[in-house]
């Protein structure tokens, strides 16, 4: 089996890393299988969240549970993402990204 990292991530990056899936898979008898990237962040917590930059000064927030997306991954602006924060329990916040907010 080939997984491929589908996102979030950089658009250049991720046509990269699907089309060599896709190279992969035609020379091998082994199937392809797109994941969100942020499933592969994991941690000692049961439940969590993904965090990171978008485009546009905007940011990404996706709760997960044991590697698994709870529900889509939001695009907040900073303020919104600060609100969010304020008023949501508590979780881990992991990123790839360097965020100094």
């Amino acid at each position: 089996m080939i997984v491929v990292g589908v996102g979030p991530g950089s658009y250049a990056g991720m046509r990269i890393a699907i089309s060599a899936a896709i190279g992969l898979e035609a020379a091998s008898v082994a199937r392809r299988v797109g994941v969100p990237s942020i499933c592969a962040i994991q941690a000692k917590e049961h439940e969590y969240c993904a965090g990171g930059a978008a485009r546009r000064q905007t940011f990404f927030l996706a709760p997960l549970k044991s590697g698994t997306l709870m529900r889509e991954p939001e695009l907040l602006s900073e303020a919104d993402l600060q609100g969010r924060l304020k008023n949501e329990p508590l979780r881990p916040i992991f990123s790839s990204d360097h965020l100094p907010q």
